[in-house]
């Protein structure tokens, strides 16, 4: 068999071993060398020492790829655990998180979305029932690639959203991650009353009023500024005791606070001494709520001692916008004086009767 005839043969034996569709080979152009082959053993000879060669560096390929094999089966295994624990830790979470498609708006993924709330349709069924918003969830289209922003339900229970446009699988979706934050808004609420609240009272304190009243005269806001007194304190906690004294005061807080709105500002600066910030109210009109409500405090008085307090009423507008803090406390509290002796001799006639801010100026 010449050369050309045992290349010939060589290459049909390689495609049977390796090609997965077999081709018909040029047989007939091998029976011409076949009467030599018993002439030429070294031929054979020379072909049976390629495939030999050719076989083992098959069998060579054959570890290499089965080592690859389970080289990629180990680490996809190593994957497959890592995204079980993923998802199982993203199923865990307190959060919701839920991606929608940004086209037809259906949800494609949401980690609370388990065993019967799941639904053909995509729908999250668990969500719908315990996030009454899922609709703004659903509908929301990023004017930006990312939203920070706060929902309420119907519960009073207060989420933290945190939407953004990202793209997945080749499809644009929208996702949002939604945080129950109605214990933090609670304790922020405390922190808050703690610092701006009057803890004998409930009502504001007296820096709640201030920084709310700098705010107001930085930006030239018209009000009704309204200051005053307790009357006669000092002699109910000496002559009845404090725990009376401390009746006395809510008994006034309670009567006042009928008389105002929920947008007004009332606090107490000082033991007996109290401010009113009346919003969009005239003067006249706020001097009228509080002759009125000392009025129904002095009727509806049940002690043994006398009660009254003393007010006086400024109008916050034009040039007084331009005054202080300290001058419109000044202003008001001169109003209040003449108020607090026109009490005194009206109501407070008896010797045993003492008022600090009257002996103070006498």
């Amino acid at each position: 068999m010449d050369m050309q005839s045992s290349q010939i043969l060589l290459a049909y034996l390689k495609r049977i071993l390796l090609d997965t569709e077999k081709k018909e080979q040029d047989i007939r152009a091998l029976e011409s060398g076949l009467p030599e082959m018993g002439e030429k053993p070294e031929i054979l000879h020379q072909a049976a020492e390629e495939m030999v060669e050719f076989l083992q560096h098959l069998e060579v390929q054959e570890k290499e790829l089965r080592k690859k094999a389970e080289e990629i089966t180990i680490q996809a295994e190593i994957i497959q655990a890592y995204n079980d624990l993923l998802m199982e830790l993203t199923r865990m979470r307190d959060e919701w998180i839920m991606v929608v498609r940004a086209d037809d708006k259906s949800i494609l993924y949401c980690n609370k979305r388990t065993g019967k709330y799941h639904t053909e349709e995509g729908s999250c069924e668990f969500c719908k029932h315990r996030l009454d918003f899922q609709h703004h969830l659903l509908d929301w289209n990023p004017e930006k690639n990312e939203r920070v922003w706060e929902a309420e339900d119907e519960y009073g229970q207060c989420f933290l959203v945190l939407s953004f446009a990202i793209q997945w699988r080749d499809t644009l979706v929208n996702a949002h991650v939604v945080t129950n934050v109605t214990e933090e808004k609670q304790r922020t609420r405390q922190l808050t009353d703690k610092a701006y609240n009057d803890p004998g009272t409930g009502i504001f304190n007296r820096h709640y009023m201030e920084e709310q009243l700098d705010i107001m005269l930085k930006k030239r806001k018209p009000h009704t500024f309204c200051y005053l007194d307790l009357d006669g304190l000092k002699y109910v906690n000496d002559k009845f005791g404090h725990l009376e004294g401390d009746e006395y005061i809510e008994n006034f807080v309670s009567v006042v606070k009928t008389r105002i709105r929920n947008s007004d500002i009332f606090a107490r600066i000082g033991g007996d001494e109290f401010v009113i910030i009346f919003m969009d109210c005239p003067k006249s009109a706020a001097e009228e709520k509080m002759g009125s409500a000392l009025e129904s405090f002095i009727q509806e008085n049940k002690k043994a001692y006398p009660v009254s307090f003393s007010y006086g009423v400024l109008a916050v507008t034009g040039k007084e916008q331009g005054l202080t803090r300290e001058e419109l406390l000044h202003r008001a509290d001169e109003a209040m004086y003449l108020c607090k002796q026109e009490n005194k001799r009206r109501y407070h006639q008896h010797k045993d009767w003492k008022d600090s801010r009257l002996e103070n100026r006498e």
